[in-house]
């Protein structure tokens, strides 16, 4: 069995644009949805948390899935360097304008993590 593979990137903004952060986002992923000619993944899902330590920041969190590394990897290049997608950029910036910092501080925002699952340690179906 081939293990899922999965991209994970972090920011961290102040909740106060947490709306805006969301509508902005929606907008990119309704357009990310209408182009999987550019965006090779199979799904995608978002999550925030509190900063510990603070009451006015969160995290953001996005994990994608996707078959293969290097495609996914290869589109997600494309999609930010290509002239002839603009308007992904462009609403990537949009969405991303009110991030203040990384969830590691040390890492490059821009930076996502591959990750490749353990299938035999697979559960599924819970029941939950």
């Amino acid at each position: 069995m081939t293990g899922e593979q999965i991209g994970i990137s972090r920011f961290k903004a102040k909740k106060e644009f947490h709306d805006v952060i969301e509508k902005d986002l929606r907008k990119f992923m309704d357009f990310e949805s209408a182009h999987p000619e550019i965006y090779h993944y199979s799904s995608t899902r978002y999550y925030n948390m509190d900063v510990p330590g603070t009451d006015d920041e969160e995290y953001w969190m996005f994990i994608d899935h996707f078959k293969s590394y290097e495609d996914y990897r290869d589109s997600l290049y494309q999609a930010t360097h290509s002239p002839e997608n603009k308007e992904g950029q462009r609403l990537m910036a949009q969405s991303l304008a009110h991030a203040s910092g990384t969830f590691a501080e040390d890492r490059n925002p821009a930076e996502i993590e591959h990750w490749i699952e353990v299938p035999s340690l697979r559960v599924d179906n819970q029941g939950h």
